[in-house]
């Protein structure tokens, strides 16, 4: 998996939001955008049902096992779960709601993988 980092930054003139994706090769190239950096966005490795690349901040409209809309929160960090009799802590991204911290599943209740379902519908920074 290549290593991205996504920048969302303000552009100088006209204060819009403006989207760029570095590999780690061109950030130690120096490659950098001359607006006010809002956000460093790393790639979570998993895709959208549309190609659309996820990345750490990215709010994800999924379906739940219940059949229902709900939107969670692209996070890098740990998780602790307990696997047969012991608890053991992961760390990778992980899907937030509200205190809730879930993975992806590969075989999820409608048996396909859930980025299947996964549709980005904007980001914690822009709110769009």
């Amino acid at each position: 998996m290549e290593i991205k980092f996504e920048f969302i930054c303000i552009h100088p003139v006209n204060q819009t939001f403006v989207r760029d994706v570095y590999t780690l090769h061109d950030l130690m190239d120096d490659i950098w955008y001359s607006g006010e950096i809002i956000a460093k966005r790393l790639f979570s490795g998993f895709q959208d049902k549309d190609g659309k690349d996820i990345y750490e901040g990215d709010i994800i409209e999924l379906i739940d096992e219940t059949g229902a809309l709900v939107n969670v929160t692209c996070v890098y960090g740990s998780a602790i779960r307990q696997i047969f009799e012991n608890e053991v802590e992961i760390h990778g991204f992980y899907f937030l709601k509200e205190d809730r911290k879930t993975f992806p599943i590969v075989n999820n209740f409608a048996g396909r993988h859930d980025t299947e379902t996964f549709k980005i519908i904007g980001d914690i920074y822009t709110k769009s």
